[in-house]
């Protein structure tokens, strides 16, 4: 199986007991599974390779990630809220209203 993991930052180091359990999850799914590692980061993904065959790391500028969250997310829709780059929130239209 194919495995996308998604995390806002990097795993290492490991310092604190959720990347510490994240990180043998992802060691022991790796035995069976190919895993890639998706992030956030800024620097080197030095011992990420361990649990991941994968790992993508994408600066943390606005632009990025709004390009990154653009393609991963589908359009709003009229039951979901918006936010506007000025940071209002408003209604998305529906077409043919």
């Amino acid at each position: 199986m194919r495995i996308l993991w998604l995390k806002s930052d990097l795993l290492l180091p490991l310092d604190k007991g959720g990347r510490l359990r994240t990180w043998h999850l992802m060691r022991h799914l790796a035995r069976r599974h190919d895993i890639t590692y998706l992030s956030f980061a800024e620097g080197a993904a030095d011992g990420m390779h361990e649990v991941a065959e994968r790992v993508v790391t994408v600066p943390r500028s606005d632009a990025a990630k709004a390009r990154c969250a653009s393609t991963l997310m589908p359009p709003c829709t009229s039951s979901i809220r918006c936010r506007t780059q000025s940071g209002s929130t408003g209604r998305a239209s529906s077409p043919g209203r």
